[in-house]
């Protein structure tokens, strides 16, 4: 059976003009708005029978799999017709993107491995991979390709990745370079331009439809990764995230961005369903959000968990209207949970790194505490009317 070479896989499409996605990793397979013929199929096969898939506009899909130890293909229909391939020829891998353009390899009959394409208005695209995989003898050496919606595409070969896309995503993969990261694989959305990013670390970054957000974070955790303990690559210290401390000779500055409601329109958006989704009194109204900063620091976590408890906890001291919340990526470890109000620990519980307080005797809310430092990076500030 072929190794994994990612953590989780994850594919994102489009059917009857909503958003769809499948999402695997060792927890299991979950999925959203897919045609009744791949949906019945996913029931079918065993999560770990599942090779491959690929999804695209107007329901489209592929699916590679075994069947009792044999490997078996299934598209959807019309899609041998309209890529003018053999419904016979042996397919190694496809990437399916929008208005039924794509990207494949297959195996002809005389053993040799041949890739097609259609990629009409992804620009550079078809140029720039057939000039990185020219004479590479092994097409395992490709990573991931993903195809997405207005243009945008990217593509891992031999650890070198290329891409087009947005300004956060294009931020997203400067940070994590500068972590010394690589990615491992990606898929990006026919619909519209979403995205979602698998790191060597086994973390992940994505811009995603709301109601898909907890069904990645959920499934998308290092310890339900796809690859095994031996094949997963060393991380270093930045990356390790409970247990790393900032070396000395990283530039510590750290600066705020105001984030542009028009031109930062993604982020801006995630962040504010973000403060509207995690508000939970329910004797104040969800207050209207003025303004968001980014808080640029020189390394990133990657994991966001917001406590609006803490709306209880401000002081009016001036004649501001407004308040301000901190919102913070913290690096959890291994949770132990408690549903009572412990006031006396000054660290967590043997074998713990953190403690999860859910709603029970003597607390209202649920919060999330840590007792290093080098676990919490501010990531946004959010000013409210109060």
């Amino acid at each position: 059976m072929p190794v994994p070479k990612t953590h989780y896989r994850v594919a994102l499409g489009d059917y009857d003009d909503d958003h769809s996605w499948v999402v695997q990793s060792k927890k299991g397979l979950i999925w959203m708005n897919i045609p009744d013929a791949l949906s019945s199929l996913l029931q079918r096969v065993p999560e770990a029978d599942i090779l491959d898939f690929s999804l695209g506009s107007e329901g489209r899909f592929y699916i590679r799999y075994l069947d009792d130890g044999q490997e078996k293909r299934k598209l959807s229909k019309h899609l041998w017709n309209e890529m003018g391939q053999d419904p016979n020829v042996e397919l190694d891998r496809l990437t399916l993107g929008p208005d039924g353009q794509h990207w494949g390899v297959r195996v002809d009959r005389d053993g040799r491995c041949r890739t097609f394409e259609q990629v009409d208005d992804h620009g550079p695209f078809g140029h720039r991979l057939d000039s990185k995989i020219d004479g590479i003898d092994c097409f395992d050496d490709i990573e991931f390709v993903a195809l997405g919606a207005n243009g945008d595409w990217a593509f891992g070969v031999n650890g070198r990745v290329e891409y087009r896309g947005s300004n956060l995503l294009r931020n997203r993969i400067t940070e994590g370079r500068k972590a010394g990261k690589t990615i491992t694989s990606a898929a990006l959305s026919p619909l519209d331009r979403f995205w979602f990013l698998c790191w060597n670390d086994g973390t992940i970054d994505y811009s995603l439809p709301e109601d898909m957000t907890d069904d990645v974070d959920a499934y998308c955790q290092l310890r339900y990764s796809l690859m095994s303990k031996k094949s997963r690559p060393k991380r270093g210290p930045i990356e390790s995230a409970v247990s790393a401390r900032i070396p000395a000779s990283v530039n510590s500055s750290t600066s705020l961005r105001l984030l542009d409601e028009h031109h930062d329109k993604e982020e801006f958006s995630r962040i504010h369903k973000l403060f509207k989704r995690g508000w939970k009194h329910e004797d104040k109204a969800i207050p209207d959000v003025q303004r968001i900063f980014t808080v640029i620091l020189p390394d990133q976590l990657e994991r966001s968990y917001i406590a609006y408890k803490a709306d209880d906890y401000t002081n009016d001291l001036s004649n501001s209207p407004n308040r301000v919340v901190l919102v913070a990526k913290a690096a959890l470890g291994k949770g132990k949970v408690l549903r009572r109000n412990t006031e006396s620990l000054r660290s967590p519980p043997s074998g713990y790194d953190s403690v999860l307080g859910e709603v029970g005797f003597g607390l209202n809310y649920d919060e999330q505490v840590l007792f290093r430092d080098d676990a919490i990076r501010p990531a946004y500030i959010i000013i409210y009317a109060s």
